[in-house]
């Protein structure tokens, strides 16, 4: 009874939420995300007695929510279910929306599979990939046909960098150091010389690789340019990806730092598919007060957009995170603007607040996550020690569309 209640509930929200949402909802609080068979048999048995249309919605929306979690469409999770008169007609559901570009919102899925079907294969140096999550997305993206390796490693872990270049020999060598530093000295040094697209972190201090990264005229930080950090979060209830800086690098920016961030994150949203990005500008509220310097800067930064600085974009703020990304929100407090509930970018006053978000959204939201260093001459991937293998996966596959100066 409990759960044909649910139902019920569910059904009467289609006005509100999207398909996806509500798939997510079914998944996440009814069929613990993962056991889709049961939410979709639960659905059949329902509206079959009674309302078959919205039945229908909900099993599109489940299998648009399977999706997101693996490496197919929709359409495929649909296929592989048993057929009935039910199934088919949600089949032929998800394919017209899928066609008109409305089902499948963007998701890293989509950008892995964007990064196949364009035939890009980037040249990742990793420096010291010795630990399981590092060897993990080797082989998963190599698998995926996204990337090949140049892995540099110190003496004392040589036998695994040769066991992955055992398991693709065509696509992987091996570079040998006396010690961790040397080897991201050396990765450093394959990126600035070509060889190499991407630099990625494996089991070496941060701390180490920055140094190497940063060192003056033998790094990857062109002269005057500002280091970033640039996270890409695919949430449940959010209908796209959504970008944010910065989580990790800058403590406090100033205004220079800002544009720079700003510059940055609509360079990597381009690259994405999205030509004219929504940033919004994140406080704690809608007022402008010198107490709080960045929202004078935010100023600074509305007019610059509004003269071209940053391209074809729409900047807006300050503004908190529930109002950029809810347009309620915005409508309740009698705001309105193209980024108001609709933002493709964030940017946080303070690394205190980025980096909550960004650990939030992971722990609570169920978001996959994704992140890179941007302002070097090539995209660097340093991944948490605490971030998911799919998690250090889709910042690699960030990264590989992503590119580098010269792309």
């Amino acid at each position: 009874m409990l759960f044909l209640y649910k139902m019920q509930v569910l059904s009467s929200l289609l006005n509100i939420f999207s398909l996806r949402m509500l798939g997510t909802v079914i998944i996440n609080h009814i069929a613990q995300r993962g056991v889709v068979n049961y939410a979709v048999n639960g659905l059949l048995n329902f509206f079959v007695k009674t309302d078959g249309d919205t039945g229908v919605k909900l099993i599109a929306g489940c299998f648009a929510v399977q999706a997101g979690y693996g490496s197919k469409t929709a359409l495929d999770c649909a296929q592989n279910f048993t057929d009935s008169v039910f199934i088919r007609r949600a089949r032929q559901t998800i394919a017209s929306l899928s066609a008109a570009g409305t089902l499948d919102k963007a998701c890293f899925t989509q950008l892995v599979n964007n990064l196949r079907s364009l035939g890009i294969r980037r040249r990742v140096a990793v420096v010291c990939p010795n630990d399981p999550h590092t060897e993990y997305v080797i082989i998963r993206s190599l698998r995926e046909e996204i990337a090949e390796y140049l892995l540099v490693t110190d003496e004392a872990h040589v036998e695994i960098a040769h066991n992955l270049r055992a398991a693709s020999p065509d696509f992987v060598r091996v570079y040998i150091t006396s010690t961790p530093d040397e080897a991201a000295a050396l990765a450093v040094e394959l990126v600035r010389t070509g060889e190499a697209d991407i630099l990625m972190k494996g089991l070496i201090n941060t701390d180490n690789l920055l140094r190497a990264v940063l060192k003056k005229e033998k790094g990857l930080l062109p002269p005057g340019g500002v280091l970033s950090h640039v996270a890409v979060a695919q949430i449940p209830l959010y209908h796209k990806l959504l970008l944010f800086s910065d989580a990790a690098v800058i403590p406090r920016p100033g205004l220079l730092q800002f544009r720079a961030m700003i510059a940055n994150d609509i360079a990597i949203c381009r690259k994405l598919g999205n030509d004219q990005p929504r940033v919004a500008l994140i406080h704690c509220s809608e007022k402008v007060n010198e107490k709080f310097p960045h929202t004078l800067d935010y100023v600074q930064l509305k007019e610059e957009a509004q003269l071209g600085r940053f391209g074809s974009v729409f900047v807006d703020g300050p503004m908190d995170a529930k109002t950029a990304c809810d347009r309620h929100s915005g409508e309740i407090k009698g705001l309105s603007s193209p980024v108001i509930g609709n933002a493709d970018i964030m940017i946080f006053p303070n690394i205190e607040s980025g980096n909550t978000f960004y650990k939030t959204l992971s722990l609570f939201g169920d978001a996959n996550m994704a992140g890179m260093l941007t302002g070097t001459i090539a995209p660097v991937v340093v991944p948490s020690r605490s971030d998911s293998g799919n998690s250090k996966f889709y910042s690699l596959a960030l990264a590989c569309m992503a590119g580098n100066q010269n792309d």
